[in-house]
């Protein structure tokens, strides 16, 4: 049996169900609108589940970064990445339960979760977390953000040793993940 299934941005998700009266024709892919929602979990430095104002809740990857990892699946917490625990722990702090918070779809994962940006008032909490060094950005495409100052926020944490760049032999998550798959 085939099944083929549309994805959506999250803002055509949202408009669709707060606009009962949507006509088939009126377009709603607007993929730089900001939507207001609220961060309810963080799963690490770079995964939160966010619900909207809607209802529509889902597990959502923050655009632009890579965070060092809390632990492989399976295995203690202890386990995870030097300051692991601390980059979820502060992205727990500037987005869970806070007012004023809005998310910003870009893209879709591999594995079809929205790639979003959070914003709380009018702050970037993933450029944020470049700015502290407790992200590094990530290394692979991405789609909609202003690289610019994502590059920035990094080299200027590199440059003052902040965060993971004041680390010792200071592994990539990417790498980190590559090396738990041997």
């Amino acid at each position: 049996m085939n099944h083929s299934f549309q994805l959506m941005t999250l803002a055509t998700a949202a408009a669709l169900l707060t606009s009962p009266q949507l006509k088939a024709d009126e377009s709603t892919d607007t993929p730089d609108k900001k939507v207001p929602a609220e961060i309810v979990h963080c799963h690490d430095g770079d995964t939160c589940r966010v619900v909207t104002d809607s209802g529509l809740w889902f597990n959502a990857r923050l655009a632009g970064i890579d965070a060092p990892e809390v632990g492989r699946y399976g295995k203690a917490k202890s386990d995870g990445q030097p300051m692991g625990s601390v980059s979820k722990d502060t992205l727990v702090d500037l987005v869970v339960k806070k007012k004023n918070t809005y998310v910003r779809q870009v893209d879709l994962d591999p594995y079809n979760r929205p790639v979003i940006e959070i914003y709380v008032a009018d702050e970037c909490i993933n450029n944020k977390l470049l700015e502290l060094g407790l992200a590094e950005r990530y290394k692979g495409k991405t789609k909609r953000i202003e690289k610019d100052k994502y590059d920035a926020a990094e080299a200027k944490a590199k440059a003052n040793k902040v965060g993971i760049w004041g680390l010792r032999n200071y592994v990539s998550p990417q790498d980190w993940r590559r090396e738990g798959k041997k």
